[in-house]
């Protein structure tokens, strides 16, 4: 029987969904269209051949620089609904707005039903969130891919069944096959929540992990391993790549290449930040080269990412996402926590109360009870330090290749140095935490 509360929470998130719904709809077809894979989008429904390999042009004998899957989706849409710029987006606008309850439901389980309703709110109304709900690029349906996938590895934690672990992993093979080597940020974090969280012996751990390897990996490949099926004629040529295929497209000019520091935007005005430039129409913003990057980038005045659409909500949320954090953990470690005073007598209606509820009670939830803590609290510790040691990692991950994104771009001596300074004393940090971590997910309690 469903309690009263979780009706209203998820009422709650409807209301939040319906919302993000409106911001992501709302003007949706006077937003300017992105010329080059909305040709894409109009080649590939002209033949299979075309919609396979996510061909540039009609003729099929050039084609987009990433995997098709997520134009599939427009080209779907365009040809049930008609090609437009509204219907062009509309696959973006869904994945954006689904997005939504599904991170709801994952912070649920990790934390509590506040923190999920906080976090579907703040991605409801995140501003670099709702933009590229409304764009017809590839960003809004990986970052659905990615969030449903962390939901179902975070089941695969609570519950112990590998059926959700190796779904999570398929669900972010499927990313790859979107955005590529960005999806690749959230991996590490995931993986790390798996291991610390997952029931079961150390061996175990592993295997099971080897295994959501192993799928992700095949999932991952599928299309670019598809490819090579066709022979090498019937092959469009991939833009971006160095010798026309898929696989060069991928890996090189969409992975070393930008690594590396080699943009793949051509050579512009950069604008700087902490200047003064004349006012512009929102279009003409719009249109601003994205500055160098920095330490303080997500928090400048001007550009595509500047800190009115994504620095500040984020600086927001870590000033006070990190504290909870921290203090939620200190919570759950601290023994003494609620037995500091000392325990009034009970009441007849109390005790009444309690008989009642323990009549309610499974047999197989009042057999795990006793002195101490009861079984599903321990898992529930064991998930919630799991999940902040995964979602650090995940952070940490983005940071450093932020950071080596910096260095080999822009970095000057003073760079070099600040960065030579402030990385011994940052890995260590960050290490001791996470060996502290580990050390207590692995004295938590395990299910066998």
């Amino acid at each position: 029987m469903r309690r009263p509360g979780r009706a209203a929470e998820w009422a709650a998130v409807a209301l939040i969904t319906l919302a993000a719904a409106v911001l992501r709809l709302v003007y949706i077809g006077k937003v300017s269209p992105d010329p080059f894979y909305d040709a894409a989008v109009r080649s590939m429904g002209m033949s299979w051949h075309n919609f396979f390999f996510g061909a540039f042009e009609p003729g099929g004998s050039v084609s987009i620089d990433k995997p098709p899957v997520d134009l599939w989706l427009q080209v779907a849409s365009v040809k049930l609904l008609g090609f437009s710029s509204t219907t062009l987006k509309l696959p973006e606008v869904l994945a954006g707005t689904a997005a939504v309850p599904l991170l709801f439901a994952a912070v649920r389980r990790m934390w509590s039903a506040a923190a999920g309703i906080a976090a579907a709110l703040g991605l409801a109304v995140l501003p670099v969130a709702v933009i590229t709900s409304r764009s017809d690029t590839m960003d809004a349906v990986m970052m659905a891919l990615i969030v449903l996938a962390l939901l179902l590895v975070l089941r695969a934690v609570q519950d112990g069944r590998r059926a959700w672990l190796l779904a999570g992993a398929a669900v972010l093979g499927l990313a790859f096959n979107v955005k590529l080597m960005e999806s690749l940020v959230a991996l590490p974090g995931i993986a790390v929540l798996a291991y610390l969280g997952l029931p079961g012996g150390r061996l175990r751990r592993v295997l099971q992990l080897g295994l959501a390897g192993v799928v992700y990996v095949a999932v991952a490949l599928s299309w670019l391993t598809a490819t090579l099926i066709a022979p090498a004629h019937d092959r469009p040529f991939a833009i971006g790549s160095t010798n026309g295929s898929a696989w060069n497209a991928a890996f090189v000019f969409n992975g070393t290449e930008r690594l590396g520091g080699k943009s793949p935007e051509p050579a512009s005005t950069v604008y700087e930040p902490g200047h003064t430039y004349p006012t512009a129409t929102q279009s003409e913003r719009d249109h601003i080269p994205i500055v160098p990057p920095s330490p303080t980038r997500l928090l400048a005045r001007i550009g595509p990412l500047s800190g009115q659409r994504l620095g500040l909500e984020l600086l927001l949320a870590l000033l006070l996402g990190l504290p909870t954090l921290l203090w939620g953990l200190r919570r759950e470690n601290d023994p003494q926590g609620e037995s500091r005073s000392p325990p009034s007598k009970p009441s007849a209606g109390t005790q009444s109360q309690n008989a009642t509820e323990a009549a309610d009670t499974p047999q197989q939830e009042r057999a795990g009870s006793g002195a101490g803590e009861q079984p599903g609290s321990a898992d529930r510790a064991r998930m919630r330090r799991a999940a902040a040691g995964g979602l650090a990692v995940w952070m940490l991950t983005g940071i450093v290749l932020f950071a080596l994104y910096w260095v080999r771009l822009f970095a000057g001596p003073v760079d070099i140095v600040a960065l030579i300074i402030a990385l011994p004393t940052l890995v260590p940090t960050a290490l001791l935490h996470f060996v502290a971590l580990f050390r207590r997910v692995a004295a938590a309690p395990r299910a066998r």
